[in-house]
C-alpha cells in the first residue's frame, strides 16, 4: 500500500509546488530532464518535476529510470508508464504489456496494475493499427516490435521513419528478411543508412560514413561523419577526437590541439563513467604535447563551440538502454 502512495504523494506535491508554472517554466522543466536522460546523467529529481507536470514523454523516462537496465517493473515504474500510457504514449503501453513477469516476481516487486500484460498489448495493437492506417510511421515500427513481422518495419522504412530506416538496415546486417541475390543484403542495407542519414539520424550518419570509408571514399564518408559530430552526438565527438588525435581516419590529418579541443567538449559533460575516465586520461597525455597558450586557446575554442551546437546527447533509442 505504500509503495502505491509514492507516486501519489509527488502528485499531491506537484500540486502544492507548481501551481502557477508558466507555459515557459513548464517548457524548459520538462526540456532539461530530457536533456539530463539523453546524456545518461542520473535525472530522477528532474523527470519526476516534469513527469508531475503531465508530460507524458517525461512520465515514459521516468518509468524507464525507476526501473533501470533490468527492466523491473516496481509499483512507482508501473504508475508513470500507466499515466504516459492514459495519454496514448505508445512505448509506455508496450512496457507494459511486455514487462519482465520473471525478475519482478522473483524479488517480490511486481505492480498491481489494473490490466493484464495482454490486455496492454490488445490495446496497444488496436491504437497502432489505428494510426498505421493514418500513415503514422511509429505506429509501423511499433506494430514491428509488437508482433515481429519484418513487413511492418519495412513500411515504416519506406514512409520515411529515420530510426526504422537504421534499425531495418541493422536487421539485414544482422541476416534477417530473404534476399534472392545475397548481394543485394549489403546495397539495401547501405540504401536505409543513407537514407536514415539524410533525415538527421545520427547512428546512422557514423555507420554510413563507415561503409563509405571502406570503399576509400573518405571525402563523403569524413562528411557523414562531421554531420554527426555538428549533431554533438557523444560517441562521434569522442571518436572524432580521437581521429585527430592520431590521424589518417578518414584522411583527417593529425592535430593535438584540436584533439584536445574535441576531448575538453567530451568531458564538459561530466559524467562518472569510462568514457569520462578515459577522455580525461587522453588530455593529460596531450597537455605534454601542447603549449599552456595552446591550452588555452583549445579550451577556448571548446567552450565556442559548445555554445553554438545542440547540448550534447547520446540520442537514445527508446527501447533500449
Amino acid at each position: 500500500m505504500l509503495a502505491k502512495l509514492v507516486p501519489v504523494t509527488i502528485l499531491l506535491l506537484s500540486a502544492l509546488f507548481f501551481p502557477c508554472v508558466s507555459a515557459d517554466e513548464r517548457s524548459h522543466i520538462i526540456e532539461q530532464a530530457k536533456l539530463l536522460y539523453n546524456q545518461r546523467k542520473p535525472a530522477l529529481p528532474q523527470l519526476k518535476k516534469a513527469a508531475a507536470l503531465g508530460d507524458p514523454e517525461s512520465q515514459f523516462y521516468l518509468a524507464e529510470e525507476l526501473s533501470g537496465p533490468l527492466e523491473l517493473m516496481t509499483q512507482e515504474a508501473a504508475f508513470w508508464y500507466e499515466k504516459s500510457a492514459a495519454q496514448g504514449d505508445m512505448y509506455a503501453m508496450y512496457r507494459l504489456a511486455f514487462r519482465n513477469i520473471d525478475i519482478c516476481q522473483a524479488l517480490q516487486s511486481c505492480s498491481a496494475i489494473g490490466l493484464s500484460a495482454q490486455d496492454w498489448k490488445n490495446k496497444l495493437t488496436r491504437i497502432a493499427q489505428s494510426r498505421s492506417a493514418r500513415g503514422d510511421s511509429e505506429a509501423m515500427s511499433m506494430l514491428y516490435l509488437v508482433t515481429g513481422d519484418l513487413d511492418w518495419l519495412k513500411k515504416a522504412a519506406n514512409a520515411g521513419d529515420a530510426s526504422s530506416q537504421w534499425l531495418l538496415a541493422s536487421r539485414y546486417r544482422e541476416g534477417r528478411g530473404v534476399f534472392i541475390i545475397p548481394s543485394n543484403r549489403k546495397k539495401e542495407e547501405e540504401r536505409l543508412l543513407k537514407l536514415a542519414a539524410e533525415n538527421g539520424f545520427p547512428k546512422a550518419q557514423i555507420e554510413y560514413a563507415g561503409i563509405l570509408a571502406e570503399r576509400g571514399d573518405n571525402v563523403k564518408g569524413k562528411k557523414w561523419y562531421l554531420e554527426a559530430v555538428n549533431k554533438s552526438f557523444i560517441t562521434a565527438l569522442s571518436s572524432y577526437a580521437y581521429m585527430l588525435e592520431m590521424g589518417d581516419l578518414y584522411d583527417i590529418p593529425r592535430n593535438p590541439q584540436k584533439a584536445y579541443e574535441f576531448h575538453t567538449i567530451v568531458l564538459s559533460l561530466g559524467t562518472a563513467d569510462i568514457l569520462h575516465e578515459t577522455t580525461a586520461e587522453r588530455l593529460i597525455l596531450l597537455e605534454k604535447t601542447l603549449s599552456p597558450s595552446e591550452i588555452a586557446q583549445a579550451k577556448s575554442n571548446a567552450d565556442a563551440w559548445t555554445k553554438t551546437h545542440p547540448p550534447l546527447s547520446f540520442y537514445r533509442i527508446k527501447l533500449g538502454w
